[in-house]
């Protein structure tokens, strides 16, 4: 008897296509925009120059769709750890969440990661016990 072979073509892809891709990116500049944030919602630069700097890094690579689960991950930890002003607001955890889902989600079409990794098929195969 033949092994069953299953492809499973973009069920569970890293890229989706079309407008699912859109959404990512508009998701990964929301992400990226909302870092340099501080939980008043005003654009920070009192931040020490350790923490800018890991912004930025983070911020650039999503933007480009590079690592993005990574450094979305990056990202959740930045958002709740950098938190500037008003210290009893939840806007640090919506942005936590948001770069959380964001990791889970993937870069989408439309990024580097796209461009480096590419599509991917996963053959399974069932293999029968010799008897």
């Amino acid at each position: 008897m033949r092994p069953n072979l299953v492809a499973v073509d973009r069920l569970f892809s890293l890229f989706p296509q079309a407008a699912a891709s859109f959404g990512l990116i508009l998701l990964r500049i929301a992400v990226a925009g909302a870092l340099h944030l501080d939980a008043s919602g005003h654009f920070v630069i009192s931040r020490p120059d350790w923490a800018m700097a890991a912004l930025w890094v983070c911020s650039a690579a999503l933007l480009a769709g590079f690592l993005t689960p990574l450094f979305a991950g990056v990202g959740a930890v930045l958002a709740l750890t950098l938190v500037g002003g008003v210290s009893d607001s939840f806007a640090p955890v919506v942005r936590a969440v948001t770069a959380v889902a964001l990791s889970l989600l993937g870069p989408g079409a439309y990024s580097l990661d796209a461009r480096l990794f590419g599509p991917r098929t996963v053959v399974m195969t069932m293999r029968r016990e010799p008897d």
